[in-house]
């Protein structure tokens, strides 16, 4: 994490308390969206190898090439993290922009991957910057990496749990470039530890509203006229018939 090996410890551990709760919440639902929390634990999982990075420094160490590369292949896999969360969640009908995605992602770090290695040896701050480097970030494999994950979670379906993904994505990350002035993708991971109780909070919110469009829906169906169809929010198809 940014600040000090406590604050990544503390973070981890809360983060993943968090998960584990609200993965339990959304499992009595039997709500689909139960493993994406581990999608997002996994964007947690970095606190390690930076919590590691952290004792090293303050212990005088300057070889911690081990656990900054750690943390980059944590990092940089985060995107299929999540396909992996909507496809075995079953949030999905079909993927048409996804595996591109995360193909033509692949092939990017791929031919650049001699300097995305280099300069993973170290995850140091900067001399002018008290939190963590990821300086294997540049702009435009940083671009790639944002559009990539942004496509792989606007394949989820509903479009309700695209849109509540793609907006813990952005405003998490936005939220940390106006915060704070560097350091940014290391802060990213911290900002992410509450996305857990979000998303329980939210499959409340969609199950009330899913239970009241049905009831609407029903409500629709008695007063419309004979022969009329009315597709509900569930895409069940119900007629009207007539009692004569």
């Amino acid at each position: 994490m940014c600040w000090s090996a406590t604050t990544s410890i503390l973070t981890l551990l809360v983060g993943t308390l968090l998960n584990i709760g609200s993965y339990a919440l959304l499992r009595r639902t039997q709500s689909p969206t139960s493993l994406l929390v581990w999608s997002w634990q996994y964007a947690l999982l970095m606190q390690i190898p930076e919590g590691i990075v952290w004792l090293q420094l303050d212990a005088g160490d300057t070889d911690i090439s081990t656990a900054s590369r750690l943390a980059m292949l944590l990092n940089i896999t985060q995107p299929l993290a999540l396909l992996l969360g909507i496809r075995f969640g079953g949030l999905y009908r079909e993927f048409r922009y996804a595996y591109v995605a995360l193909f033509l992602y692949a092939v990017v770090l791929a031919t650049q991957f001699d300097e995305l290695w280099s300069k993973s040896a170290s995850i140091a701050p900067n001399q002018d910057c008290p939190h963590l480097s990821l300086r294997y970030w540049d702009m435009s494999r940083g671009i790639v990496y944002l559009v990539s994950s942004l496509l792989v979670v606007s394949e989820a379906r509903p479009v309700f749990w695209a849109s509540v993904n793609a907006s813990l994505f952005s405003l998490t990350f936005l939220l940390a470039i106006i915060v704070y002035p560097c350091g940014i993708g290391s802060v990213w991971c911290w900002f992410v530890f509450t996305t857990g109780p979000i998303l329980v909070a939210c499959d409340r919110l969609w199950e009330r509203f899913d239970n009241s469009g049905d009831a609407t829906a029903i409500a629709t169906t008695r007063h419309s006229p004979q022969g009329v169809v009315v597709v509900t929010p569930g895409n069940a198809i119900m007629h009207h018939r007539s009692r004569i």
